[in-house]
């Protein structure tokens, strides 16, 4: 009788720990499907979903140029027209980013190197895993400020 109250004891504490696990990511914002919340010109987030912490990750290698404060939407407006004219888009954009980017990744022309799916803020995230390859997208409001993104590779 000890080894059956034992064993329907630890069922359920795993089954109570499991409970609270599941109702603390749905109150911290997560969601069993990810959903749209807020839409804007500049920006889109999005809530994770919890089967999106399952299952290969895609990567990408991108560069930014990172612009704080007010003004940074309409310097990085002028900048994405004049960088649209470019004949050598990479080689320009790593110029631009050494010259105005306030990242620390300016030094090295913006590139953010390769990383995975969900490593980055949402509205940057997004834009990354869904938009064109090889083409200046933004500018990208984050809580860190105003973006312009190239993409360079992507990989599932």
């Amino acid at each position: 009788k000890k080894k059956k109250k034992k064993k329907k004891k630890n069922m359920n504490f795993a089954f109570s720990f499991l409970v609270f696990l599941f109702l603390s990511m749905l109150s911290n914002g997560f969601s069993l499907i990810p959903s749209k919340v807020r839409s804007s010109k500049f920006q889109t987030t999005l809530k994770m979903g919890l089967f999106d912490f399952f299952g290969p990750k895609k990567s990408a290698s991108a560069s930014h140029i990172l612009i704080k404060g007010d003004r940074g939407i309409e310097q990085l407006k002028s900048l994405k027209t004049k960088l649209s004219k470019s004949k050598n888009l990479s080689e320009e954009f790593a110029e631009a980013a050494a010259q105005y980017s306030a990242c620390p990744s300016a030094r090295k022309g913006g590139a953010l190197g390769t990383f995975k799916q969900g490593q980055m803020v949402p509205a940057f995230d997004k834009v990354v895993f869904s938009d064109a390859i090889g083409v200046v997208h933004g500018p990208v409001i984050t809580p860190f400020g105003a973006h312009l993104i190239l993409i360079e590779s992507r990989s599932e």
